[in-house]
């Protein structure tokens, strides 16, 4: 039977915890520019979870306010190449920006390029369909429903007249 050595009392004595504060989880918060609807919280809110060290992401999309926890948090440069490539910018929280932020972000020359281009689109579909037959004449469904109302009329009339009797 073998013996096993006689430990030292440095191998036995209790350890302090020896977590650095770089291991901890840490929240910081961003501010998130280019966000339009709830899609785009969520689109924002994947991108970051898939970085190294991050545990939770919570987007408002309302405020563009973004609250990341991580262990360590990552650098603002890796986190804002992590959605720049899905038109977003990422920048240090600040108290200023507030529900206010949202209300008065300005779109920008792309914004109305994409309006109009879908405008645009919109139009040359109807001319499309309306060359093609497939759009209904407004003046015979006008007709229709002044007929429709001339028949309510008329059996209003014949209502009226069997109740007499």
């Amino acid at each position: 039977m073998q013996t096993l050595p006689k430990l030292d009392k440095a191998e036995t004595k209790v350890q302090p915890n020896r977590v650095t504060t770089q291991h901890q989880p840490q929240t910081a918060l961003f501010q998130a520019r280019g966000m339009h609807c709830a899609s785009c919280t969520i689109i924002i809110e994947r991108k970051l979870k898939k970085l190294e060290g991050v545990l939770d992401v919570r987007v408002n999309s309302y405020t563009g306010k973004v609250e990341l926890v991580g262990a360590p948090v990552p650098s603002l440069a890796d986190l804002d190449n992590a959605v720049k490539t899905n038109g977003y910018t990422l920048l240090r929280w600040e108290k200023r920006h507030g529900f206010k932020t949202r209300a008065f972000q300005k779109n920008t020359p792309k914004d109305y390029l994409e309006i109009g281009i879908i405008l645009l689109l919109f139009l040359v579909v109807y001319q499309l369909f309306s060359q093609l037959g497939w759009v209904p004449d407004f003046a015979v469904l006008d007709c229709w429903a002044k007929s429709a109302e001339r028949a309510a009329m008329i059996h209003l009339k014949r209502k009226r007249t069997i109740s007499r009797i």
